[in-house]
């Protein structure tokens, strides 16, 4: 509870820029589900989520790593993310397949393919002051759930 305030007042007081200016990136492999019902108010999450695993894909992690909770950034330096990160990501294609909304934040359900095979998977998105960002969920333990392994 004591780490979660002073991350908070870190970031209040820290005056961090939360826009995450990113070059115009061609979206190639990240589709969103012919069956989904897509509203208005999904538009900017759905732009920010193909963006943001477009780059992925393209092993573009600095950018990539502008989308990511401002906070988690200041835990974690782009160094640190690209070395956790960069490389290990062997996707060829990942589609957006349902979208919950929890709060402020989206969990996204999403599949991913690699070499031909499907995976299921899930993000975790919070929208902060006017806009949305990636959840990176990082631990050095195994997940104690299927679900929990989803986000991994």
């Amino acid at each position: 509870m004591i780490r979660i305030i002073f991350l908070t007042l870190l970031i209040f007081f820290s005056g961090c820029n939360l826009k995450s200016p990113a070059p115009y990136v061609t979206i190639k492999n990240v589709a969103v589900g012919k069956d989904i019902n897509i509203t208005k108010a999904d538009r900017r999450l759905i732009r920010r989520f193909r963006e943001y695993w477009q780059y992925r894909i393209n092993g573009d992690y600095e950018h990539s790593y502008l989308y990511e909770l401002p906070y988690q950034k200041y835990l974690i330096q782009l160094e640190k993310y690209k070395m956790e990160h960069g490389g290990k990501y062997k996707a060829k294609k990942i589609v957006l397949r349902n979208i919950r909304y929890d709060g402020g934040c989206a969990i996204i359900d999403r599949i991913v393919v690699i070499d031909d095979k499907n995976f299921t998977k899930k993000d975790k998105w919070c929208f902060i002051k006017d806009n949305w960002y990636h959840k990176f969920y990082q631990s050095i333990v195994p997940p104690k759930t299927i679900e929990e392994a989803q986000y991994q």
